[in-house]
């Protein structure tokens, strides 16, 4: 199965864990380290409903605007498709992770560990040891290799 989120302006982490919320407060997105997600809604009374979505379910973000610091780090199968990115050390030790059109403001050391395939449109700070998959990127201001495992490949286009 899978879940879509579309259209959010301002999905947010929260508190430097792994939490991910629209604007307006309506859900709240956290990838568990022990897999899965627990996704919870709000309410405009303010109460609040949380749902678990078992591992294996992929997650996408269509057309969003993501900020925080350590941005899904340990995500599975999350894909990201013509959204900003905003934020430090995003997309880290992730599995599966797909970025299609995607915009990546202020990120640095990005993508450490992780098994991604990337088509950025805009120049990134730096990119951290990807440990499999492809970036697709206009410019980087700075490539890391510094772990003997870190296959991913950086394709300048």
């Amino acid at each position: 199965g899978s879940h879509i989120f579309s259209g959010c302006l301002n999905l947010k982490e929260l508190k430097g864990d792994t939490h991910l919320r629209t604007a307006d407060g309506k859900c709240l997105l956290n990838p568990s380290p022990g897999g899965g997600y627990s996704l919870n809604f709000y309410a405009p009374g303010g109460g609040e409903e949380e749902y678990t979505i078992p591992s294996g379910y992929d997650i996408t973000v269509i057309n969003s605007t993501v900020k925080g610091e350590y941005l899904a780090w340990f995500s599975e199968g999350l894909t990201l498709i013509d959204c900003h990115i905003i934020g430090t050390q995003p997309l880290c030790y992730c599995k599966g992770l797909k970025l299609i059109n995607c915009t990546m403001i202020d990120t640095d050391l990005s993508f450490e560990k992780s098994e991604v395939e990337a088509t950025l449109n805009a120049p990134i700070l730096s990119i951290k040891n990807p440990k499999k998959g492809t970036i697709h990127v206009p410019a980087v201001g700075e490539t890391i290799f510094d772990d003997p495992d870190a296959r991913g490949q950086i394709i300048l286009a």
